[in-house]
């Protein structure tokens, strides 16, 4: 069954921070704690699903395509965006006789999150996985921490 979705907001990777104010300090310093706030995603989609639906409180495995255009050179590249997580919110939007209906989903626990443009992976995140489950443009960002907890 395919569904037409309007919206996305793929997941913000957003590191937790903490105050800190030295003393002498003209100003607080939010600095980065190496964990990252909890991720979720949320889209919307015309009409009403009952196969996404049945989803509702159950964990799997999401993916949205899209396109990105590069401004500098006007090539068209694909994006892809895999999201594992928990549908955990549906809602269902305002009637309209001449707009019919839409409705507005939430995924929440997100245990695993990819994003792809042209082929290349840009974010990787296996919450399982630990401070070796994060990569930004193939890179793990956490290696150091890693291997100081002596799991790497």
């Amino acid at each position: 069954l395919l569904t037409v979705i309007t919206k996305v907001k793929i997941p913000d990777m957003s590191e937790k921070t903490k105050s800190h104010s030295a003393g002498g300090a003209v100003s607080d310093l939010d600095i980065g704690t190496g964990a990252y706030e909890p991720l979720s995603m949320t889209f919307s989609a015309e009409g009403i699903n009952k196969e996404v639906i049945k989803g509702l409180g159950m964990r799997k495995k999401y993916t949205a395509r899209g396109n990105i255009r590069d401004l500098q050179t006007g090539e068209d590249k694909p994006l892809k965006v895999i999201v594992e997580g928990k549908l955990t919110k549906y809602s269902s939007g305002e009637f309209s006789r001449d707009s019919g209906t839409s409705s507005d989903y939430e995924i929440k626990e997100v245990i695993s999150y990819q994003v792809w443009v042209d082929g290349q992976e840009q974010i990787y995140f296996d919450y399982f996985a630990g401070p070796l489950g994060i990569r930004i443009n193939g890179v793990q960002t956490q290696i150091q921490r890693a291997r100081n907890l002596g799991i790497a």
